[in-house]
């Protein structure tokens, strides 16, 4: 019984790479369980805020929503969190009830008023069981520094320290000027490297009290000891949890227990209340699935047909919507990418028509690619346009409106509506199958061979691209509040005549005027993208700038 009382113990769960929302409620399950018997705190490793079909929408707040609710506690970034714009991450930060632990990117400054979300470290106290003593554990946070990995989103500017080198460095710090009784790093990088943060302690016996390594980045299951150091990554979507117990017997022990199981999440019943929430966040894409997306132009048809020896509206559309939601000046397609032969004659552009002719998921790469080399590539994927009789090719570059050739040739007079200069660099977006041979498009593959290997890594990597489906949405989502503002009218909206709308506002007049009862979780999503000043509000502005996006404006070949 004595020994018992003198025992300290912190159950920690440990997840990583989690893209989808249904596992959250059987995590909830699981920490109120260990919860019951010893402090119990939730872990999650990086990557969450993307990339997924959701978040493309809502810029991260389903899954911050759910991560909240199911008690997370601590996470670190992943190369994923630099996806989404700094502003909305920012956002994500500041709705977050759990904690931030950033050691490695120092460029990575916050404003003011979200300095208390995210710290370098996180020293947490775990007591005995009389409470009269206890031991201080560390938490480090550390984002891989492999710029491949990373799409050109939050951290593409930003210094990314070695881990390992900055491991060591807080390390020392903490057990000699904070004197805590354990460090444990919170990785997202590959295998290899935490095998090699491991080895360290063999080599140099540099870290002695650094038992465990809790991991990210890797979407398979690791669990390996490497001489004393135990690494645990539990693969991707909390379809597993990592349930790490940690066991001073009494206070003159220097090095604790560690013991370490993996449980699947199916084996923790359903919290009803996440359940409830995650539905209400999945809400948004059944809503969109059945909304009218685009009203097409009235003396237009979208049209694949023929896509693979000329240009077609269909390609034009999408280009130029991914050209427009990356911010882009020139973006060219492998007409192989789009299904060919389909007319679409309906009044708008459905999210069906969208599976119908995007069939197939791939990623766009940002690429710099000179006015001279993309006039090369349109030479080769388009070298059968004019020839008799037709020739079909799926490397056909179906390009955005922005780009002007002579008639009846394979010659551009514009990029991005402007004279194109061979010299130029220009920020394009492309097929990334396209970059790894797909099509054999041999000026583009010359090109990306001539590059340093860290180039061409980062371009064939799947972790730098956009998925089609994901910026198509997201260009799109918005469309559902800015058609039913527009039919109702602001001032109908702004019951107290104060110049912006609110939350109450919205969801009242929604459901009375159309008598169309919508939940609180799609006006949130809503005004996470809308309301760019984060002040709870929308103003005329902030809808003049939504305006832009619904309605969309292109020259149709």
């Amino acid at each position: 019984m004595q020994e018992s009382d003198n025992e300290f113990k912190l159950t920690i769960i440990h997840i990583n790479d989690v893209y989808e929302l249904e596992n959250f409620s059987k995590l909830a399950t699981c920490k109120e369980i260990h919860s019951q018997f010893n402090k119990t705190i939730v872990i999650l490793a990086g990557d969450f805020l993307s990339p997924s079909l959701l978040s493309s929408i809502d810029k991260g707040n389903g899954i911050i929503d759910c991560m909240n609710e199911s008690g997370v506690d601590f996470v670190c970034l992943g190369n994923h969190e630099s996806d989404i714009n700094i502003d909305f991450l920012y956002q994500r930060i500041k709705q977050s009830k759990f904690e931030w632990i950033n050691s490695n990117i120092p460029d990575f400054i916050l404003k003011e008023k979200y300095t208390n979300f995210i710290s370098e470290y996180k020293i947490i106290e775990v007591y005995n069981r009389t409470k009269t003593k206890f031991k201080k554990i560390a938490l480090l946070g550390m984002c891989c520094d492999d710029m491949s990995t990373m799409a050109n989103g939050s951290f593409s500017k930003f210094t990314i320290e070695n881990i390992n080198k900055k491991t060591k460095l807080l390390y020392d710090h903490l057990i000699n000027t904070e004197e805590v009784d354990l460090v444990i790093p919170i990785t997202h990088q590959d295998i290899e490297l935490d095998r090699n943060l491991a080895i360290m302690n063999k080599n140099c016996q540099l870290m002695p009290l650094m038992p465990l390594i809790l991991g990210g980045h890797d979407h398979d299951e690791f669990f390996e000891n490497i001489y004393g150091c135990q690494i645990l990554k539990v693969g991707l979507n909390a379809n597993k949890f990592g349930i790490c117990s940690i066991i001073w017997d009494n206070d003159n022990i220097t090095k604790p227990k560690i013991n370490i199981e993996i449980k699947n999440a199916s084996n923790y019943i359903n919290d009803k209340k996440l359940d409830e929430i995650i539905n209400n966040h999945k809400s948004i894409l059944l809503d969109l699935q059945k909304c009218n997306i685009y009203k097409i132009p009235e003396n237009i048809t979208l049209s694949s047909k023929d896509v693979r020896y000329k240009q077609t509206t269909i390609g034009t559309f999408y280009s130029t919507i991914i050209k427009k939601e990356l911010n882009l000046e020139c973006v060219f397609l492998n007409a192989g990418f789009i299904r060919g032969d389909y007319d679409l004659t309906g009044e708008y552009f459905t999210y069906a028509d969208l599976i119908k002719t995007i069939p197939f998921d791939n990623n766009i790469i940002i690429i710099e690619l000179s006015g001279e080399l993309i006039q090369e590539i349109i030479n080769d994927t388009r070298k059968y346009a004019f020839s008799e009789p037709k020739i079909e090719s799926k490397s056909f570059s179906q390009v955005d409106d922005g780009v002007l050739f002579v008639h009846n040739s394979n010659k551009i007079i514009n990029i991005n509506n402007e004279l194109i200069d061979i010299n130029k660099l220009y920020k394009c977006g492309i097929l990334q199958h396209s970059i790894t041979g797909a099509d054999n498009i041999k000026p583009l593959l010359n090109y990306i061979g001539s590059l340093p290997d860290a180039d061409q890594k980062h371009y064939k990597n799947n972790d730098t691209g956009f998925d089609f489906k994901n910026i198509f949405l997201s260009y799109f989502s918005k469309n559902i509040f800015w058609n039913k503002i527009k039919l109702l009218g602001f001032a109908k909206i702004d019951k107290d005549n104060d110049g912006v709308l609110s939350k109450i506002e919205l969801l009242n007049t929604i459901s009375t005027e159309q008598n169309n009862k919508i939940n609180e979780i799609l006006i949130d999503n809503f005004f996470n993208v809308i309301d760019t000043d984060d002040n709870g509000k929308i103003s005329q502005d902030e809808l003049k700038e939504l305006e832009k996006l619904g309605e969309v404006t292109i020259k149709y070949c």
